[in-house]
């Protein structure tokens, strides 16, 4: 697990798949994409993720709002 202050420190260091937590501050979604704006408090900066939507369960996005808790791995480009 990464903390975002060590992301944004040292973001060339980090290759491959990564996994953050933290709280979502804002989600949306279109057809075939959706964007979570994620945030853990270690520092202002929030990372923002991105998803087919096709790939997830819809009861599963349905509940992801402002002030849920999630852990996402995944590729950082």
């Amino acid at each position: 697990m990464l903390r975002l202050s060590e992301l944004v420190r040292s973001y060339e260091a980090h290759t491959g798949e990564i996994e953050v937590v933290g709280w979502i501050k804002t989600a949306r979604e279109s057809k075939n994409v959706g964007f979570i704006e994620l945030g853990d408090g270690s520092c202002f900066k929030n990372v923002q993720v991105v998803y087919e939507t096709n790939n997830i369960n819809p009861n599963i996005t349905k509940q992801l709002n402002t002030g849920t808790a999630i852990g996402v791995k995944g590729e950082l480009v």
